[in-house]
């Protein structure tokens, strides 16, 4: 399970060492936007105040690909080292709805309501274009307008960011397939 999975592991009290509440968290999250890479701890309308669709909950809104990766695979880790599938809740598995409805939906950027400009920075800090980004043909990989550095991507099917989803959507798929579907 690599670097991830030694942060789901146990202390010699047998504490759980990653709190399941990230986990819920960072789904919940998603949820309310999942185009939001950065969030207010509570909906309190501080954050950047850049051309893209904003509310008070978001601090910054530069869509990432592996910003919906994260709790799929800080989910399947905890289930995998724990044994414990109480953490996906309906919440959870909504999360898991929403991306891939975001995924599905970025294969085609040209239908993406998904916008993002920022003034006076640098380049790399906004999208070109009208805050599209760059034109692209359809692939069948999703797009994305960062990368995990928060710079624009030139070319909006970033490769490792969509390996990286791939490999999330096959743990999702079996999160789905065999976690209990009790909690939800």
């Amino acid at each position: 399970m690599g670097a991830i999975g030694n942060i789901v592991n146990t202390d010699r009290n047998g504490q759980i060492l990653l709190n399941k509440g990230i986990i819920a968290k960072q789904a919940d999250l998603a949820c309310f936007d999942p185009y939001a890479n950065a969030f207010n701890e509570s909906f309190n309308g501080a954050g950047r105040r850049d051309d893209t669709v904003l509310n008070g909950h978001v601090w910054e809104r530069k869509y990432e690909v592996d910003s919906l990766c994260a709790p799929v695979f800080l989910g399947y880790y905890y289930w995998k080292v724990t044994g414990i599938d109480r953490i996906f809740t309906g919440k959870y598995y909504q999360y898991l709805r929403e991306t891939v409805r975001v995924f599905t939906t970025e294969q085609d950027h040209s239908k993406s309501p998904y916008y993002f400009q920022r003034y006076g920075c640098a380049k790399t800090d906004t999208l070109p274009n009208g805050g599209r980004g760059n034109p692209v043909k359809v692939t069948g990989m999703t797009w994305s307008g960062f990368r995990l550095s928060d710079d624009c991507c030139d070319f909006g099917y970033l490769i490792p960011s969509n390996m990286m989803a791939v490999k999330a959507m096959c743990f999702a798929a079996e999160i789905c397939r065999k976690a209990s579907k009790s909690t939800g």
